[in-house]
């Protein structure tokens, strides 16, 4: 039983590689699309490890951490200046551990920033949200159903991703538009005040942030880490 599901998987990557293969003679020599994906917002994280190399094997780059041989580097940070400048033909919206619904929660952190109208693949409503904690986050078979999905999205080549593929679509946002609204966060920021305070009384290291489900690490562990990651911490 186990062979044969092996066995399946490398018959669909073969699949994949085929159509690759086959779009890229129709469309003659030159770069495939330039993908940017992103597990995290603020700060910017771009994708690593395996990400990249399931973007080049569907057909398109991640120029913003490009595949090194097999793989790639580690995610990490890159300037906004820096994100801007490679301005994508498409955007994965990919936050690491979070599904759909926080996925979509984190990307309003993009549409209210003024920089983000101007980017090509915004204007053109080619900005994916996917549940990264589903598809891409994780060594495992399912990163076969999300090189399905990359190859259905870059090539559009009549075949379809995968049926049921945790993804949703931002409408475009053009230059001048008004910037979808964002939750009113008063009343929670209080509430994680509250909690902060309770937890460093009684010496607690991290909290659970009740609106996202996060474990928030305290003023307390910042401390006895004593160093800072740069990344923005809420309580650093």
């Amino acid at each position: 039983e186990a062979a044969a599901a092996i066995a399946g998987l490398r018959a669909r990557l073969a699949a994949v590689d085929a159509r690759v293969e086959a779009w890229r003679q129709r469309r003659g020599p030159g770069e495939g699309p330039n993908v940017a994906f992103v597990e995290w917002p603020d700060p910017i994280y771009v994708g690593g490890h395996w990400t990249p190399e399931l973007i080049a094997r569907a057909g398109g780059r991640h120029p913003l951490n490009p595949t090194r041989g097999e793989g790639a580097g580690k995610s990490f940070p890159v300037p906004v200046e820096r994100f801007v400048e490679s301005d994508p033909d498409l955007i994965i919206i990919c936050p690491c551990g979070l599904d759909l619904v926080a996925a979509r929660r984190e990307a309003g952190t993009f549409q209210a920033a003024p920089w983000w109208p101007s980017l090509r693949a915004v204007q053109a409503g080619r900005v994916a949200l996917v549940d990264g904690d589903a598809m891409f986050n994780r060594p495992g078979p399912r990163l076969v159903d999300a090189l399905e999905w990359l190859a259905a999205t870059l090539l559009d080549d009549g075949v379809a991703a995968p049926e049921g593929f945790p993804v949703a679509w931002l409408d475009p946002q053009r230059p001048g538009d008004v910037a979808p609204p964002q939750p009113d966060n008063s009343a929670h920021l209080k509430d994680i005040e509250e909690l902060h305070s309770c937890a460093v009384e009684h010496g607690e290291s991290t909290y659970i942030d009740p609106a996202t489900g996060y474990t928030v690490m305290t003023q307390l562990y910042m401390i006895e880490r004593g160093w800072c990651c740069g990344n923005g911490c809420r309580h650093c």
